[in-house]
Parts: structure tokens; C-alpha cells; sequence
């Protein structure tokens, strides 16, 4: 009944031999004790994300890009049911798809609302994602009429700057029997008599930066980022060559050169102070605009292909 133990044996010292005689072999290591509250289930295994070869990687970006084109046209029609919430996790799924695939998210596409649809929903209070503008007609001052566009109170209330994009928050009120027009941050509103419908623009929760924005790097002055985008001339760009860190990466990399117009790459992104003003340029098919004094600013540049 020993015959089974002496082979083992003889096979462990045969497999021992043969080892080089110069490798060290460390001493074997107790297995590593992990205390678990009783009856809880067992936390997963970290997930590590495989590097794709680039035929992958382009089925990826295709499913990926063809799956959330269908989620955004899912998203406008809960817009229009006046599902907002829906909507909006519509939208952070986009995020997490996009962030998962490695897709940028420099520009996070605006909601389409119109408010005066809301009517009875008084005293609810929605979020929205919106682009600020300057050139839209608002009427009233911190109450508006529900026939002024988001785009433009959010501005006037201060909650968002022409261009910018970001989270808002909106309550629907009934409507006034007078609106006092006021100049505030550079628009002009006006006076008007009755209205059916009104409402209260306020900032959304959290930052008005995108997610992806270089400002979260702030203070960080001289670190590179390499980030993945795709050009667009779609973004807002503040600046010529050196851009306020609210700009979008992916306008601005094809402003400054490093991309071109629907190009997928990567570019590197270099954080540097504010400036007390930043000038405008039309380059590339991006007009960028004047602004004045920023916190923060950046710099992109291409990255070479292999590096």
C-alpha cells in the first residue's frame, strides 16, 4: 500500500533535479486569509480590460457607436413623452458605454425640450442637459416664460455661459400675469404681459463641466493627459492655441491642428494656468471664441502613431 507514496516521491525528486541548480526557489507562501462577514456573498474578481488589436477595436467602436445612436434616438422620444428621467438614465448609459469602449465623451448632446409642453407639471422640478446661448429671445427675469428658450435663460440667470454645456435644473410655475425684462450677463431680456406657463432655471447638481473636461486636472500645470477622441467641429473652443479648460478636446484638437474633421485618435493634452484673456481664430473649420480671464487653460497636440 506504500508503492503510490514512494513514486510520488521519486517523481517530486526527479522534477526537483532537473530544476537549475542556480534559481533561487522561493520558500512557499501561506495562502492569504480573506475575512468575509457571514452569510455575505464573495466580492467579484478584478475585471482587467484586454488591449485589442485594431480590427477589434473597430467592431467595437461600430457596435458601440450603432448601439447608442439608438439609444439616442430612445432618449429624444422620452423627451417627448415628457419622461425627462428616463431620459436622463437613457443618457448615463450612453456614458457608461462610452467610458467602458474607451470613446470620448467630450460633448455630452444637449437635450431638445420644450418647456411650454410641461404645463402641468407645476411645482415638479426636472433636469436638463443644455448648451448655453446668447442668441435666443428670453422673456422675464428669474421667472421666464415657458416659451423662452432653456438655452438662453440659463445664461441670463447666470447658471450657464454662452457655449457651455452642462446640467440644469428646472421647476415648472404656473404662469404670471407680468414678466420684467433686466440685462444681465450679456443678454438682454424682455418685459411682457401674461403667459400660460413659467419657469425657474437653477444649476444642476454637481459641476457644469463635462465629465471628460480638462478642468477636473486643474492646478495639475505641466502634466500630459492622453486622451481618445474623435474631431468634430461641433465643440465650443475658447482661445488659439491655448484653449480655456471648459473648450472641448475634440473641437480643439481639430482647431489646433491635431486631428482632422472625423479622425479617431488620440491626443495629448498638456494642463497649464489660466490666462487673464484668450483670442479667437478661425482655423480648420473651428471658429473659437474671445474670452476673458480663465482658471485654467490647455494645450493639445497629436500623438504620434506608435506613440
Amino acid at each position: 500500500m506504500t508503492k503510490p507514496v514512494v513514486v510520488a516521491v521519486l517523481i517530486t525528486a526527479s522534477f526537483a533535479f532537473r530544476q537549475d541548480p542556480q534559481q533561487q526557489v522561493p520558500p512557499p507562501q501561506p495562502a492569504p486569509v480573506r475575512v468575509t462577514t457571514p452569510g455575505a456573498p464573495p466580492p467579484p474578481a478584478p475585471v482587467t480590460a484586454p488591449v485589442l488589436p485594431d480590427a477589434a477595436r473597430q467592431l467595437v467602436d461600430q457596435a458601440t457607436t450603432d448601439l447608442i445612436q439608438r439609444l439616442e434616438a430612445l432618449q429624444e422620444s422620452y423627451m417627448a413623452q415628457k419622461r425627462p428621467d428616463d431620459a436622463a438614465a437613457v443618457r448615463t448609459q450612453i456614458r457608461l458605454l462610452l467610458r467602458a469602449t474607451g470613446m470620448a465623451d467630450d460633448s455630452p448632446k444637449p437635450d431638445k425640450v420644450d418647456l411650454s409642453q410641461y404645463r402641468d407639471r407645476v411645482g415638479q422640478t426636472f433636469q436638463f442637459i443644455v448648451t448655453g446661448s446668447a442668441d435666443k429671445p428670453v422673456w422675464g427675469s428669474a421667472i421666464y416664460t415657458d416659451d423662452t428658450p432653456i438655452e438662453s435663460a440659463a445664461v441670463h440667470a447666470g447658471v450657464l455661459r454662452s457655449g457651455q454645456t452642462g446640467a440644469v435644473r428646472v421647476t415648472i410655475l404656473s404662469g404670471q400675469q407680468q414678466y420684467v425684462g433686466s440685462t444681465r450677463n450679456g443678454i438682454e431680456s424682455v418685459s411682457t404681459g401674461p403667459s400660460a406657463g413659467s419657469y425657474r432655471v437653477e444649476t444642476g447638481p454637481g459641476t457644469n463641466s463635462r465629465p471628460t473636461s480638462i478642468a477636473n486636472f486643474r492646478g495639475r500645470f505641466g502634466e500630459t493627459v492622453t486622451v481618445p477622441v474623435m474631431g468634430t467641429v461641433k465643440g465650443t473652443v475658447w482661445g488659439v492655441d491655448l484653449y480655456t479648460d471648459d473648450s472641448s478636446i475634440a473641437a480643439a484638437a481639430v482647431h489646433s491642428g491635431a486631428l482632422k474633421l472625423g479622425e479617431k485618435g488620440y491626443v495629448r493634452v498638456t494642463v497649464l494656468p489660466g490666462l487673464g484673456a484668450y483670442v479667437s481664430s478661425d482655423r480648420n473649420g473651428v471658429k473659437s471664441a474671445d474670452a476673458g480671464a480663465w482658471q485654467g487653460s490647455f494645450r493639445v497636440d497629436a500623438v504620434p502613431k506608435g506613440g
